[in-house]
């Protein structure tokens, strides 16, 4: 992981969010970019692929605050 450090913080303090939400948004964009399948499949397949990898399938990982 190239953050790792953000990463495990996030992890450890409940919000990977809060650490790498620009890392995620360019990641999101780039992978737009060069996928061949719809939007909605596009987004649906990030978002799961970002649960699973960053924060080991747990969502409350991926809260926002507010």
């Amino acid at each position: 992981m190239y953050n790792q450090e953000k990463l495990e913080r996030g992890r450890s303090e409940g919000n990977v969010l809060k650490y790498l939400v620009r890392e995620i948004e360019t990641s999101k964009k780039l992978f737009q970019a060069s996928a061949s399948i719809s939007e909605e499949a596009c987004e649906e397949y990030f978002e799961e692929s970002v649960l699973q990898i960053l924060a080991n399938g747990d969502r409350q990982l991926l809260r926002e605050e507010g």
